[in-house]
């Protein structure tokens, strides 16, 4: 497929159109800080958040069930090319950066600011906690009218 007919796909020349996909983490992992004993050790993280990508006039990014941009309205650069061509977005967004591939329908989000979605019961500081986040996205088909 050419890279034209990929971007045919993934942004219709119908500006109305709008495309959208839920994106849902299967492994979090990175280092913890243990203020404590003032160390650090590797672990894993819970993966209880989902993200819905929209193309609209720019890629927004959101936690799912709210209304945020994670990329602070700043977009995110598709003009990612691939062997197959131009279908990845290079996101950056709060606390780190988010790489989609539409094609083989994947993501990986780096945070290197900490882990914001651990609730910490021992108030040690989530922002001494980064971490890499991998997942699969879906394509959301949406109904016509």
């Amino acid at each position: 497929m050419a890279a034209s007919d990929v971007m045919e796909q993934m942004y219709p020349k119908d500006s109305s159109s709008s495309v959208t996909y839920v994106c849902t983490p299967e492994v979090s992992s990175g280092v913890k800080f243990d203020e404590s004993s003032n160390t650090h050790s590797s672990t894993e993280f819970a993966v209880d958040s989902q993200y819905i990508i929209s193309k609209y006039s720019h890629w927004v990014i959101n936690y799912f069930g709210q209304n945020v941009d994670l990329t602070s309205g700043q977009g995110c650069d598709d003009s990612i090319m691939s062997e197959t061509g131009f279908h990845r977005l290079s996101c950056n967004i709060i606390g780190g950066q988010m790489l989609v591939d539409l094609q083989e329908m994947k993501f990986v989000r780096t945070n290197m600011m900490g882990y914001t979605g651990v609730n910490n019961y021992e108030e040690q500081s989530n922002l001494n906690n980064p971490f890499v986040e991998v997942g699969a996205c879906s394509k959301v088909i949406a109904k016509s009218s």
